[in-house]
């Protein structure tokens, strides 16, 4: 009997090891066993839809295996939708298995949620990630909502087109939906464009106003759910405040809505547009903000809205002031997110009144305007001094209840009554001479090539008894005192009592300071006539105004009666005055209900 050789059997054991370590996921024989990537995969729950902010009809189920193909016990898997921020979790089951009920995004449409996972077995590890889709469907219908291209307009003006925009509780648009136009007061008549929503779930119809003075009321009702609108009728535009810039008008009107007209190549009519024609109609200020107040600059525009946060557009308050830059067509918040309870404009700097009592400006400085002490001795460009973000003036730490703005000079009410002034002081606009002088280099050309003016760059304490509100324009400020007595400087004079003057509100208009006297009606006196102060009436006696303002050569103002139509009257070179025209107006005319934004 022959033996076998021991060398066979070593043969045949290494052969079998060998074959034994191939890679087990591919089968082939003498390969190195390499771990692959754990995996995760969608069980149930994949491509379904339901109503946005529910609960899906399916849970989202994934089946999660190791880097050895062995399903996964124990394992939390996390399920994310990166848009929402929405996260839920699960721990797999002995079947490798994890499941949640999720609940659809609040958006309506596509939803991508992702499942993630990792495993540690040994020392090697791996993630594993799975992507479902979901679709939100908008829910049932929760709100109408009505727009209007105006709120104010002639009798019988065509609104076209009010827009109706229908959506769900999350304001996911609804499509599809059947809307009834109906007139409710105002005795005008609707006419509907599309009578179902289109894809972002707006309707559209016009709206024919009715002929008499008042409000108007229009209704969009989908499914019992009713949105309202409503418009004045007026014979020109109504407003709670105005005011007048260098070649511009703003106004608010009663529901907060800015509207802008004039002169507008800077974009300080804040339509979003800056050009050089004429805007002889007021236009509404784009944005959405409702407002409490307007100031207007020479080039600039700002507004306090309801919150107390003050916006600027046009030239030099939130851009640089230099000529051909600066320009902001649309509003702008100012820096710093502080709230204001006033905000006043000079020719090119503004302050405003914080709820502290603090007085901050911002804007040019080539006077001092900004308060802050600043060593104004060297001689610069005008305009070339400045901050665009508001600081506080040098006050020490005094809390202020008012404030006024002349062309170039700022005065503010301390809490005790006292007045403070600071800026340029070529008209006394301070109340007291100054010693100070503001350098300014002439532009080329132009001679002498430097030169000084008179100013302050520190707040100082005018001589005046304690006042309660104050008013400037142009070179002239005045302070109103509880007693209803009037004390008026600038215009080279130094403070002095308004003779015959009782009043319980005070409006500077220039050369002229007016107020509402006790018992009614409006008077003027003349602040420049070297003899006294003679009665004047710088807008005539067809109609009585009341929050009087002007910058230079046109001035506006409101109305007294019920109606509280703005007036405006001068020049009217871009239809500053806005009646539709740009011819200068001697006397007071009405100013036309605003048009569309363009």
């Amino acid at each position: 009997m022959r033996r076998l050789s021991i060398r066979g059997p070593v043969v045949v054991a290494i052969a079998l090891s060998n074959a034994c370590s191939g890679d087990p996921s591919t089968g082939v024989p003498g390969s190195p066993r390499q771990p692959r990537q754990p995996s995760l995969e969608i069980v149930a729950g994949d491509r379904q839809s339901g109503e946005v902010g529910t609960p899906l009809a399916q849970p989202l189920v994934v089946e999660l295996r190791d880097t050895l193909g062995v399903v996964a016990p124990r394992v939390v898997v996390r399920f994310y939708d990166e848009r929402d921020g929405l996260v839920d979790s699960a721990t797999t089951n002995a079947a490798g298995v994890a499941s949640v009920v999720w609940t659809a995004s609040r958006t309506a449409g596509a939803q991508r949620v992702g499942a993630i996972a990792t495993v540690y077995p040994g020392r090697t590890n791996g993630s594993a990630t799975a992507l479902f889709t979901v679709t939100g469907l908008p829910g049932p219908i929760a709100r109408v909502s009505v727009s209007l291209p105006r709120r104010q307009a002639l009798p019988g003006t065509q609104l076209d087109t009010v827009v109706a925009t229908v959506t769900d509780q999350f304001n996911n648009p609804i499509a599809n939906a059947e809307v009834a136009w109906a007139v409710g007061s105002g005795s005008g008549s609707v006419r509907a464009v599309t009578t179902r929503t289109d894809q972002s779930g707006t309707a559209r119809a016009i709206w024919t106003l009715g002929p008499t003075v008042g409000e108007n009321t229009l209704t969009a009702t989908v499914a019992g759910v009713t949105g309202r609108a409503s418009a004045f009728v007026s014979e020109g535009l109504t407003a709670s405040v105005v005011g007048a810039g260098l070649g511009h008008t703003c106004a608010v009107d009663p529901a907060g809505d800015a509207y802008c007209w004039g002169f507008g190549l800077f974009g300080q009519l804040g339509t979003g547009v800056a050009d050089d024609r004429p805007h002889p109609t007021p236009q509404r200020v784009v944005g959405g903000l409702t407002f409490i107040s307007v100031t207007t600059g020479a080039y600039h525009t700002c507004g306090l809205t309801t919150s107390g946060e003050a916006y600027c557009w046009g030239h030099g308050q939130i851009g640089p002031f230099n000529p051909g830059a600066g320009q902001q067509a649309r509003p702008a918040p100012v820096p710093g997110q502080r709230r204001f309870t006033a905000i006043v404009a000079g020719v090119f700097h503004t302050c405003g009144l914080t709820i502290e009592g603090n007085v901050l400006c911002w804007g040019d400085n080539t006077y001092g305007q900004l308060g802050r002490s600043d060593d104004r001795s060297a001689h610069v460009y005008f305009g070339a001094t400045g901050s665009l973000t508001p600081a506080p003036i040098a006050a020490e730490s005094r809390s202020f209840v008012g404030l006024a703005a002349a062309a170039l000079a700022t005065c503010a009410v301390e809490r005790s009554g006292e007045v403070y002034c600071w800026g340029g002081n070529q008209e006394r606009e301070l109340g007291t001479d100054t010693s100070d002088q503001c350098g300014i280099a002439n532009y080329p050309y132009y001679s002498p090539p430097t030169y000084t003016v008179r100013c302050s760059t520190t707040p100082r304490s005018v001589n005046v008894r304690a006042t309660v509100s104050l008013t400037a324009s142009q070179a002239s400020v005045c302070g109103l005192a509880a007693d209803g007595e009037v004390v008026c400087w600038g215009n080279g004079a130094f403070p002095r009592v308004v003779t015959g003057a009782r009043v319980s509100a005070v409006w500077s208009l220039g050369t002229a300071v007016c107020g509402s006297v006790v018992g009614g009606g409006v008077s003027c006196w003349s602040t420049r006539d070297p003899s006294g102060f003679p009665e004047v009436r710088p807008f005539g006696t067809s109609v009585s105004l009341v929050s009087l303002t002007t910058a230079s050569g046109h001035a506006c103002g409101v109305s007294s009666d019920a109606q509280r139509l703005v007036h405006c009257w001068g020049q009217n070179d871009r239809g500053q005055v806005g009646d539709g025209t740009t011819a200068y107006r001697y006397t007071p005319v009405r100013v036309l209900p605003p048009i569309s934004p363009p």
